[in-house]
This record gives structure tokens, C-alpha cells and sequence, in this order.
């Protein structure tokens, strides 16, 4: 009976630390060029549009009507972690855009302020601290956007990016207000172009030099008698 407490129990602790050890919630987004896999357990949800043109190609997210804050408050919400992934027979590169915007703003009695923070990284490399503070669209007006686009220099081509710790932070005074709208959004651009393709002349050439080497290879072994 000893044995049988003791096996159960045992299972019950591996059930808990594989419970514990699991993601939240993890989803995943396939495209032509890319795989995205993402935490949809923010405010933020699912991915909500992808597109681009040429050789750009784009993803994100739009908020959620609860990324907002009013009157005197500080609020800060978890933007999706997310890894980018190529696709096989395409190649990632060039700059890496991340755009978060556009939030409207109510000032009329009081002020606002938005920033945001996050680390991205190439290729599992060190990561990137990015983020900052949001832009106001009209410095002078009770009412404006704030938004932010920052553009980060990749490693030239890459196979995969990460984003964590991604964090919106929103504040408001007195009667001011940021509140939600259509168009807000996290918007990621970057670079896919397909992979090229060996010419048949490579291919003769690689045929060629496997079979030299299949040659000397021959030569060397001891001739049985």
C-alpha cells in the first residue's frame, strides 16, 4: 500500500511540474515566407493581419479596447512575446520595423504619457533592448495620437528573431485620457526574399568533384588478391 501512495504521489508532483513547466498559451501563424509563434494569452490575443508587397512583409496585432487609461492612472499591459521563423526556401533580411501606434489621446484638464519597452534578438544572439518613449502627433492639442516606430538593423540575412518582455506603459493625469481606437497597433516589418536556386552547372560540378573523390578513395584501398 506504501508503494502505491508512494507512486501516486510521485505522479501527482510530475503532473504538477510539467503543468508549471508548459507556456500559458502558445499559437502559432503560418505564412508563405515565415512561421510565427507568439503568447496569445495578452490582452493583445490573436495575430489580427499580416500582408506586405515586394519583397516587405508585415504581421500584428490590433489592441484590445481594454489598452487604454483614464483619468489619473498608471496601466501597463504585456505586449505577445513572439519568434519569427523562415520558411524553407526563403531567406529573412534587412531592416526590422516595430511600429506601435496609433493612441488617442484626451489632454483637456490634464496629461498623458506612453512608453514602451521590450528586447529583440537575432539568431538566439544577445538580445536588443528597444522601446522608448511614444511620440505625440500634436504637441500643442488637446487631442492627438501618440505612436512610436523604431527600426532595428538585423545581422544581414537571419533564419530566426525574438521578441520578449514587451511592455506598454500609459499614464494619465486629472481628467486626461488615452483610450482605444481602429487604429491601434503592433506592427512588425521586415524582409523576405525567396532563396536562390543552384544553377544546373553546380550541380554537374558537384557530381564531378563526388566522383573524383570516389576515385582517390579507390586508389588508396588495399587491392585484395
Amino acid at each position: 500500500m506504501k508503494n502505491v501512495v508512494h507512486v501516486l504521489r510521485a505522479a501527482v508532483i510530475g503532473l504538477a511540474l510539467t503543468a508549471a513547466a508548459a507556456p500559458v498559451s502558445a499559437a502559432t501563424a503560418v505564412f508563405d515566407q515565415y512561421t510565427v509563434d507568439y503568447d496569445d494569452s495578452t490582452s493583445f490575443s490573436g495575430i489580427s493581419f499580416s500582408g506586405g508587397g515586394g519583397n516587405l512583409v508585415l504581421f500584428g496585432w490590433s489592441f484590445s479596447p481594454s489598452v487604454s487609461v483614464t483619468g489619473t492612472g498608471i496601466a501597463s499591459f504585456e505586449m505577445p512575446s513572439f519568434t519569427v521563423t523562415r520558411n524553407s526556401g526563403w531567406v529573412l533580411s534587412g531592416d526590422v520595423s516595430v511600429f506601435v501606434g496609433n493612441l488617442s489621446y484626451f489632454e483637456l484638464g490634464g496629461v498623458t504619457t506612453a512608453s514602451t519597452s521590450g528586447n529583440l534578438s537575432f539568431d538566439g544572439g544577445v538580445p536588443l533592448s528597444i522601446g522608448g518613449a511614444l511620440d505625440k502627433s500634436a504637441p500643442s492639442s488637446p487631442l492627438g495620437y501618440w505612436s512610436r516606430t523604431e527600426t532595428l538593423s538585423s545581422p544581414g540575412n537571419f533564419d530566426s528573431m525574438n521578441f520578449s518582455g514587451g511592455v506598454l506603459d500609459l499614464t494619465a493625469e486629472g481628467t486626461a485620457a488615452i483610450t482605444a481606437n481602429p487604429q491601434n497597433v503592433l506592427r512588425i516589418e521586415f524582409y523576405a526574399t525567396a532563396a536562390p536556386i543552384p544553377e544546373p552547372g553546380s550541380y554537374i560540378m558537384l557530381l564531378a568533384g563526388l566522383g573524383m573523390i570516389g576515385m582517390m578513395v579507390r586508389r588508396r584501398m588495399p587491392q585484395r588478391r
